[in-house]
């Protein structure tokens, strides 16, 4: 059975290497412990609860707030259908929309515009393999055109220099994604790196980070 706390890769991608959000983890282990428990041979208790079915029960009820829009949309989503655990839910949910919707009072670092740059990269590269699966290795230097989104960048009305950089969207976008910060400001204290074209890009199987 597929472990549900992690997404299947889409065809010919690497495997996600992407930390799973607690919430979506604290789920899938109440979902776990239900199913289980739903297994059993018939009992004449009124109750799925046993020892670890209240442990995950109040595990669920302490929800931390989500770390990604994934999280967000999970606690949503069962908290619709279970109203038990709706209060818990909610606030864990809020805990990052209000810090995803909330203005970015400030602006992003070198070390997040280059960790977005390098975000952004890889997720393009990512989405030209799953868009494109046979092109092989060529995929993610597709790029598509006149989609509709060209003037999100080149607005018909003016020169994109007018318009809000990409750097002001960074830190929401890294947010979003689940980025850690903390170890953003570590790594650009070190120095980061920078790969050329001919190391930016590579097969399927090294689309993958340690």
């Amino acid at each position: 059975m597929p472990n549900p706390t992690v997404p299947a890769a889409a065809p010919g991608l690497p495997a996600a290497e992407k930390p799973v959000d607690p919430v979506i983890a604290l789920i899938a282990q109440w979902r776990e412990a239900r199913a289980e428990f739903a297994s059993r041979p018939p009992t004449n208790t009124e109750s799925w609860h046993d020892a670890r079915g209240w442990m995950v029960d109040d595990d669920l009820n302490q929800a931390p707030s989500a770390q990604s829009l994934e999280g967000a949309i999970a606690a949503l989503e069962l908290a619709q259908i279970e109203s038990d655990f709706a209060p818990a839910l909610v606030r864990s949910a809020l805990g990052f929309l209000k810090a995803f919707t909330a203005p970015v009072e400030r602006p992003a670092t070198r070390a997040e515009m280059e960790a977005y740059r390098e975000w952004l990269a890889m997720e393009g590269r990512l989405l030209g393999m799953e868009l494109y699966p046979e092109m092989g290795d060529d995929a993610d230097r597709v790029i598509p055109c006149n989609t509709g989104a060209g003037e999100l960048h080149l607005p018909p009305c003016g020169s994109w220099r007018k318009i809000a950089k990409p750097s002001s969207r960074a830190v929401r976008i890294l947010t979003a994604v689940g980025a850690n910060f903390e170890k953003i400001a570590r790594c650009g204290e070190k120095g980061g790196g920078i790969l050329g074209p001919d190391k930016a890009t590579g097969s399927e199987d090294e689309a993958s980070h340690d």
